[in-house]
């Protein structure tokens, strides 16, 4: 340890999980409710499934979760209530929120060290001496830099929320006007039968071949890694996509225009909706209107479905495919020999709600402000994270001199 740092133990409350029995688990939200580990762990905060009624170390409010078992090793979240604890997590303190925001900022820092250095033959392993020997910067203004960390955190956090909502609007819009049938204009419309059940009169049930042109990602090896390049035109893969529908330019790789113009017939434009069809089934996504890029390159495990103007909106056949029970069905159809696996025959095969073209296009209208909404947050996401991204070691290691900053200038949310 340099003389310019301190130590994590030295600054903080460690508190490491133990499991209670077995016996005292239930998910009928009986006793306290249980982090073992990181799957209960959210953007932010856990969203916990497990209680436990035996109890034995407990997290507290504002405290920093911290994953120090297995392959999650080094993830952390914020606790937002009490917290039993189990093996698998530790609570981290510090003598304020400020600091312990500081202390979060530290460990991120010294994170790969410190992952590098952990115990394990295969999975790292961190015991409570090896996190309290995590080392710590020497700040005076640690208080000033975790506010600073907390504002860019809460501005993160309150536009993650927004997005939430905004998504949640239009899934509520689309399951009231297709799934309960209490579209516009719809009193006095008989249902019918149909192959997917009772629909109104003056809908559908049509193949998606029949609305929508498709096309599959370069077959073999016309597309590789050792296409990629720092920039170009960006390849959509599955970290683009979310299992139940989203769309993320977060994470690119690119090739060549010259390879893209060899790879036409595989390019994807805005309006065009993206379908993984081998690997995690389920992910799809509609390139929006207010994407970065007009030209896209889809990668060999994934297709794409262009609306026919005339027959279906992009907006209505997104929401639908994403749907969880169409999801449910497309997956189902998609099993081959007990295997996951799409190919273009099943995605052209697949019938889907047709209603007319025109309450379609009324449904795109609403909801496309929603989802225009939704990308400019995301935007924000992506900016503040590139910012708290760069500025981060600057702040933590004193590089940069907030000793000028009153804490009552920053919002009180962030050192509350």
């Amino acid at each position: 340890m340099s003389a310019s740092e301190q130590v994590l133990g030295d600054l903080a409350e460690i508190v490491m999980g133990t499991s209670p029995p077995g016996a005292s688990y239930n998910y009928e939200r009986v006793g306290d409710p249980l982090l073992n580990g990181p799957t209960e762990f959210g953007p932010r905060h856990p969203f916990p499934a497990l209680y436990t009624t035996a109890a034995r170390r407990f997290a507290q409010p504002g405290d920093l979760l911290f994953c120090v078992r297995g392959s999650t090793t080094g993830r952390m979240n914020w606790a937002d209530r009490h917290y039993a604890i189990g093996r698998g997590v530790a609570a981290i303190r510090g003598r304020t929120a400020s600091e312990t925001a500081f202390l979060r900022a530290a460990i991120e820092l010294a994170l790969p060290g410190v992952l590098a250095g952990a115990t394990g033959s295969t999975m790292p392993n961190l015991n409570v001496d090896a996190i309290r020997r995590i080392p710590v910067p020497t700040n005076p203004n640690r208080e000033r830099v975790g506010a600073i960390l907390g504002v860019i955190d809460d501005l993160i956090e309150n536009n993650r929320r927004r997005v939430e909502v905004l998504e949640e609007m239009a899934r509520a819009i689309y399951r009231e006007w297709f799934v309960h049938f209490r579209y516009p204009g719809h009193g006095g419309v008989p249902l019918v039968d149909s192959p997917l059940g009772p629909i109104p009169g003056d809908w559908a049930v049509r193949r998606i071949g029949e609305i929508a042109t498709t096309t599959a990602g370069p077959f073999g090896s016309k597309l590789g890694r050792k296409d990629y390049v720092e920039d170009g035109v960006p390849v959509i893969r599955g970290t683009n996509l979310r299992v139940g529908g989203g769309f993320d330019e977060s994470d690119f790789v690119y090739v060549a225009r010259t390879k893209a113009d060899e790879l036409n017939s595989s390019s994807a434009y805005r309006g065009d909706l993206v379908i993984t069809q081998r690997g995690t089934l389920g992910q799809i996504g509609l390139i929006p209107d207010e994407s970065r890029h007009e030209r896209y390159v889809l990668s060999q495990s994934q297709m794409k479905a262009t609306a026919e103007p005339s027959a279906a909106c992009p907006e209505f056949l997104y929401r639908h495919m994403s749907a969880p029970e169409t999801t449910a069905r497309f997956v189902s159809q998609s099993l081959i020999s007990g295997v996951p696996h799409v190919n273009l025959t099943l995605l052209r095969e697949f019938e889907i709600l047709a209603p007319p073209v025109e309450l379609q296009n009324h449904f795109g209208g609403v909801v496309r402000v929603l989802d225009q909404n939704a990308w400019r947050c995301r935007d924000q996401v992506r900016a503040l994270t590139h910012v708290r991204d760069l500025v981060l070691p600057r702040l933590v290691t004193g590089r940069v001199d907030v000793s000028h900053l009153h804490l009552d200038a920053l919002p009180e949310a962030a050192i509350a």
